[in-house]
Parts: C-alpha cells; sequence; structure tokens
C-alpha cells in the first residue's frame, strides 16, 4: 500500500514544483498545427524559387522551418510570422486558399498539412 500512494502522490508533486513548469503542457488551445508549404526569399522576382518547408501555428503565431535542414544546422524556425485571427482559423480549418502568406523574409504558399 505504500507504494502505490507514492506512485499517485509523485505526479502531483511534479507539477506544482515551479523548475518542472516548463515540461507541463496545457491542454486546450495550445495545440499546434503543422502545414506543408513551399517558401521564396525572392520576393519581387518573376520567376521565383521555391523550397519545401514546414509552418506550424499556434494560435496566430507562425513559424517557418526548412522540410530538411541540412546536417549540422540547429533546425529552428527560420522566420517567425503573425497571422490575423481569421488567416489562423481558415489555416487550422484546412482552407488554404491560393494566397501567399508574407512574412518578413519569405513569400509562403501553403500546399496542404504536414
Amino acid at each position: 500500500n505504500k507504494g502505490s500512494s507514492n506512485q499517485y502522490s509523485q505526479p502531483n508533486n511534479q507539477y506544482s514544483q515551479p523548475s518542472n513548469e516548463s515540461s507541463y503542457q496545457p491542454r486546450g488551445n495550445s495545440t499546434k498545427t503543422q502545414l506543408q508549404v513551399l517558401y521564396t526569399h525572392q520576393k519581387t522576382k518573376k520567376k521565383k524559387s521555391w523550397k519545401d518547408g514546414k509552418l506550424t501555428l499556434s494560435g496566430t503565431n507562425g513559424s517557418l522551418y526548412e522540410a530538411c535542414p541540412n546536417p549540422g544546422s540547429s533546425g529552428g524556425a527560420i522566420d517567425s510570422l503573425e497571422l490575423s485571427s481569421g488567416e489562423a482559423k481558415n489555416l487550422m480549418d484546412g482552407c488554404y486558399g491560393d494566397d501567399c502568406l508574407e512574412s518578413e523574409k519569405f513569400l509562403i504558399q501553403v500546399e496542404g498539412p504536414w
């Protein structure tokens, strides 16, 4: 009986300690949507060269990643963008449209779910 009481008390203590808060993942609106995209830095060029990427949405914040990061690279986000609530809702609902999203560095065309 002693062992089972420790088993149930352990998780409660884990989440009440401030040092472990970063490992806690709350449920609800914190879900992230990942989308397959094409992106280019050639915003004004008539014939653009596109690269494969991944766009991760969390609320109205988007982060752009290379689909296949080069070995030795950090694999972190290469750019970020802020979407309107309408744009974010459409993307999360699967309505991608033909328009490109624009971040500070890139044009981004959403292709579908990741």
